[in-house]
Formats: C-alpha cells, structure tokens, sequence
C-alpha cells in the first residue's frame, strides 16, 4: 500500500473480486467502516514512526461470509526511507470462535452460580450467547407435561422491531410431539441445525422468519437426570453452515440450564419442606426438642420453651446438659427422669414412652426417638413432651364415673331381675286357675277309686283268695281284677298330675346360671301350661326342627315363650292357628310363633317392645310381659324381631347363638 492506502500488490482476491480490479484501489473499500480509521492511524503510524501495528476486526472472507481476521501493518524501507506498507491480514476465526464460546461457557457457568431463580438467568444467558457468537434471537421453550406441549417460557433479541413482533406471535404458540423440528429434538434428544429456516422443509412457520430477516437456526434439548425438560433456541440473520463445536457448546449449556432447574426445584423443594416442619413445629400441641450427637440443641419450639420455662441464657446457649440442669428441680423424681434420658444417649437407636410427674401437679407424656439419615447414619434424638394433666384428670373423673356407673348398673340389674320375677308372679298368678283344673281332675279320680278301694278293703285285704274260696265267698277273682284296675287308674291319673306339677315348677324356677337347654322341650312345656288358657278354636301346630341345645337362663327363656304364646292366643279373635317353629340358622338357633290373628300396623309395631306399651283397654294389662321378653333375649346376646300386617297374622322370631 502507498501512503494513502493504495494497493500496490495483492496475493490472493478478495471477495471474489479479480486482482487487476483491485489495484490502484484503496484499502479501506474492503475493510468494515468501523476499521477504517484503525487502518488509517496504523498507515499514518507505519509512514510517519516506521512503526508496525495490528489489530482485530470483522469482515467478510473471500467466500462472502463474515470472518475474523488479525491485520498487521508494518512499514517497507529502501535506503531507510519508508516507502510502502505491507498489510497483512490472517483468519482468526475459529480461534476466535473458541475463545467466544470459552467466554460464552466460562458466563453462563457463573451466571447459574450466581442467579437465584431462572427468570434472573436466562435473560443474561441470552445476552452473552447473542453478544459473544453473533446470534440475534433466543427462545427458551418450557414443556407443559400437563398439555403435553412445548411453550415460550422465556425469550431475547436484539434491537429490532421486526424482532419484538416475531417474540409477540411465538409468545402464543405451542408445539406437540412431532412437530418439525422441535418434534426432532423432542423425541430423539439431539441437537438440531437448520442453515436457512427460510427455505427448510421441516421449519413450521418459514413466514415468521422471512418478516423477521431471521435464516439460521439451531435448538438443543434442556433435559436434566429426570427427563426433557424443554428446547433452547436461537437465530442469526445470515445463512451459517452447522457448527459442531457451537452445537456441543448449546448442549453443554442445555444440560447446566437443566440441572439448575432441578436445583432450584429440589431446593425449593427444601425450603417448602422446612417452612412445613417448622410450621408444623410451632403449631404443635407437643413441645419438640432436637439435640444432636454433640449434646447441643439444634431445634426446639416455642411450645418446649413454655412447658419447661427454660431461662433464655441456657436457650442461647443451646447446650443440652444445661437445659437439663434447669428443669430437674421441677420434677417429682428428677433421678429417674435425668438416668432415662442418659441411657436413652447411651442406646441412640432405642424408641422411648413414659410419663413424668411435675412438683406443680402436671403430668407430661414423653417420647424420644432417633434421628436417622439415609443409611441408617445417626443424627441426633428428637423428644416430644405433652402436657396430659387434663387428661389424667379427666381419666380420674371417667374412672370413678365408671365405678358409679358400674354400681348403677348393677342396681339396675338387680331392678330389672326384681321386675322379672314380678311379671312372672303376675304370670303365674294367671295360670294358677288352669293348672289348679289340670291336676284337680286326675286327682278326683284317684280320690274317687281310693274311695271305693277303701270300701271294700276290710272285706278283701284281711281275707286271701284261697281263704274267700274255702268261706264260699264268690266273685274274688272280679274283685281282685277291679281292685288291679284301680289301681293303674291311679297310678295313671298320678302320673300325669306329676308331669303338670313338674312343667309348673320348672317355670316357677328363678335360676341364676346358665345351664344346657332344649329350646324344643321347653316350647313344649309353655304350651302345655297355657294349653288351658287358649281358646278351644284355637290349634297349635307344631314344626319344630332338630336344634342343638342353648346355654340360657331356663326360667326367662321359658316367660319369653309363655309371653308369646299368650300374645298369639290373644291376637287370634275367634278361630285360627298358632304355629311354632325352630330351627338352627348362621350360627344361632331361631324358635318362631306365628299366629293367625288380626296383625298390627306400622305405628304398633315400632312400640311394641317398649315397656308400659299396651293395645288392652286400661286393667287388662300393663304392657311389661314384650319388653321384659326383649330384655331377656338382649341379654342372652340374641336378639327378637316380630313381622306383622294388619289382617295377615304376626310373626315372633327370636333368635339365641349357640355360643353364649
């Protein structure tokens, strides 16, 4: 070059330009208008000092794209005069490149160090990767896993109207899986280059970007070791070829974005989890104490701090030994309470429950347990104490409303035992008249045929057959067969007045254990005392099945039938039937009485069992024999039900287990 700038000689073209174009032209037409006066001080420096100088700049190489050259300028001397100057200009560009993406690396690495959430980040990632590589608009696209959708979750771009337009339209677009693209980085997790979105087939919205002036295009997956995240994208105006190292550079910074997210989503998962437990802690009705290996206190609520009254210098001390020291003398027996606790450090995975007893009158529950890490690493113990003195209180007030309830219960039991047998003489009483005419007619007969026997046994006893024959006295043998006959007739009629007086005793009978009983037998024997007392239209049919026997109360069991069997027979107006049933059934054994009579409606039968209940007009019965029949059951844990409808009859069922 001349003084001026003139291109004395050139090696190579430039721009693609002929060299006998480019002599006698200037320099400073092909350098970039920012260098020019860079190239104008090293000409005049080179001329005037015979001084070299150099320098770096951006321009565009002999292929028309830009490039970065480093440009000496150094002086040529003939004779010691300065009489041109060489310019010589060496591509710098992937070296360059290197130290912008080591720049670009070397940022984003303390951004996310020192960035507190990603909306403070991705800003300033944006800015370094488009300041320092030369790409014009970045997108950060967030996965929605609720949508299955990729969205902008944060954006960047240079200066540029056209620009904050192609930001506002993409703000409201969402991308599913296999879509161009996105769908590309999405599924296979690589990193995708497009030279010119303009014209690439697999680019969705080339329109956008011929508006924008955008070309090329590269995106790269932001996953972390829980899976895809979402997509970093960026663009530039000039068509550029694929860029590997870029690329690996992106991925590289994909990955750190992905990581600081699940970084700040587990540290916040942390913070949300420590605010909970210290929540937790202080709205707890537990006063709560952590103490770690080295015997300090390393957490404790306000609660712990109330019920003990520990004086604030030993809280700030946070030493666990003082603490103790500080409420031994508020315990009843501060010996026992300080040699649990020291055996419990000595045993740091043993689990502890116990009650204390406080000088003022207060009772505390305390647990200790350890505090485990993963592994099974000890950490410390954690006490609890709960202030129980109501409770013990209330303990106290239920204990001895127990004992008087229990007392109550058993005066209640003896009333109820007092009415049973009252109802039962009332029964009784009933039944007297019956059982009377029962043995009364066998016992005339046997009065009548003793009557006669006595007639004639001072004739026939003091006399033998041979001796009444030798005397010429006839008709012995007629005697003797009467007298035989009398006296079956008796033995007969005495036979079955036993039986009646024995079925009344055993209902009179007020036994107060248990016993082994035919539930069958025992139907019998209320039917044949209240045989008398049912009308002479009125049939008992009897259906009863092969039951095991059940351990009850043979007397009330045997009011309870009588009661039903009285209320059938009364139920039934002028004709009908009275049928018993038993059977065993799901464990329990079942006995039936369904009678034929007029039924009851719904109102009677909801009342029906309770006491003092009655249909009868006012003397004809006080409405005790259904409840006491109820009460009985209840108690031998069985349970009685009765099905009715008016005109349809009624069924009493009553139903025992066959395990007391």
């Amino acid at each position: 070059m001349d003084r001026d700038g003139g291109i004395l000689s050139i090696n190579r073209s430039v721009t693609g330009t002929p060299i006998p174009e480019i002599l006698g032209r200037r320099v400073q037409e092909y350098v970039p208008p920012d260098s020019v006066a860079r190239v104008n001080a090293a000409l005049e420096k080179a001329f005037k000092e015979g001084k070299s100088s150099s320098y770096e700049t951006l321009s565009l190489g002999p292929n028309g794209t830009k490039a970065w050259y480093i440009t000496r300028v150094g002086p040529v001397r003939v004779g010691g005069q300065v009489v041109c100057a060489t310019f010589i200009a060496t591509d710098i560009t992937e070296r360059w490149k290197g130290e912008q993406r080591q720049k670009v690396q070397h940022e984003v690495t303390q951004i996310l160090a020192e960035a507190a959430t990603l909306e403070e980040a991705v800003p300033r990632i944006f800015r370094s990767v488009g300041e320092h590589l030369d790409w014009q608009v970045g997108f950060l696209w967030r996965l929605d896993p609720v949508a299955n959708e990729l969205r902008v979750a944060h954006d960047w771009h240079e200066p540029d109207p056209a620009l904050r337009e192609l930001l506002r339209i993409s703000r409201g677009l969402a991308f599913g899986p296999g879509m161009g693209l996105f769908g590309t980085v999405w599924k296979d997790r690589v990193p995708v280059w497009s030279p010119d979105v303009q014209v690439d087939p697999g680019f969705l919205n080339p329109q956008l970007m011929i508006q924008a002036g955008l070309r090329c295009c590269f995106q790269v997956p932001i996953q972390s070791p829980q899976g895809f995240i979402g997509i970093l994208e960026f663009f530039c105006r000039e068509r550029r070829e694929r860029d590997e190292p870029l690329l690996q550079l992106a991925a590289t910074l994909g990955s750190q974005i992905g990581q600081f997210i699940e970084r700040k989503r587990a540290e916040e998962d942390l913070r949300f989890q420590k605010s909970l437990l210290e929540s937790q802690s202080e709205a707890a009705i537990d006063g709560i104490l952590v103490v770690a290996r080295n015997g300090m206190m390393t957490s404790f609520n306000r609660r712990f701090c109330q019920m003990w009254d520990i004086p604030d210098e030993v809280l700030r001390s946070r030493a666990d030994d003082r603490a103790l020291q500080s409420v031994l003398e508020k315990l009843v027996d501060p010996k026992e309470f300080l040699d649990r606790v020291r055996y419990l450090y000595d045993h740091p995975n043993e689990e502890s429950r116990d009650e204390i007893r406080l000088t003022d009158g207060r009772a505390f529950d305390r647990y200790s347990a350890p505090v485990k890490g993963a592994g099974g690493v000890h950490y410390g113990r954690v006490w609890y104490f709960r202030d129980i003195t109501g409770r013990k209180q209330t303990e106290e007030n239920l204990r001895r409303a127990a004992e008087e309830t229990r007392q109550m219960y058993e005066d209640l039991k003896e009333a109820q035992a007092q009415l049973i047998r009252s109802e039962k003489l009332a029964s009784i009483g009933m039944l007297v008249s019956g059982v009377a005419h029962e043995i009364n007619n066998p016992l005339n007969v046997m009065y009548g045929n003793l009557q006669l026997l006595a007639e004639v046994s001072d004739v026939l006893l003091p006399l033998s057959i041979d001796g009444a024959r030798a005397k010429g006295i006839r008709g012995t043998a007629a005697r003797v067969e009467k007298f035989r006959g009398m006296i079956r007739d008796a033995l007969k009629a005495a036979r079955h007045a036993r039986e009646i007086v024995q079925d009344f005793r055993n209902f009179a009978r007020d036994t107060r254990t248990a016993e082994l009983v035919d539930l069958n037998q025992c139907l019998e024997e209320a039917v044949t005392l209240m045989q008398r007392e049912l009308r002479p239209g009125i049939r008992v049919v009897r259906k009863l099945g092969r039951i095991p026997q059940v351990r009850c109360l043979r007397g009330q069991m045997s009011q309870v039938f009588l009661n039903l069997l009285k209320n059938a027979g009364e139920a039934i107006e002028k004709k009908g039937t009275v049928t018993l049933r038993t059977q065993q059934k799901n464990g329990h054994v079942m006995v039936e009485v369904a009678d034929t009579g007029r039924g009851m409606p719904e109102e009677v039968r909801r009342k029906l069992f309770e006491p003092f209940f009655t249909t009868k007009p006012v003397g004809k019965g006080l409405g005790l024999g259904l409840s006491i029949s109820a009460m009985i059951v209840h108690n031998h844990s069985g349970r009685i039900t009765v099905d009715s409808r008016p005109g349809h009859g009624s069924v009493f069922r009553v139903e025992l287990p066959l395990l007391p």
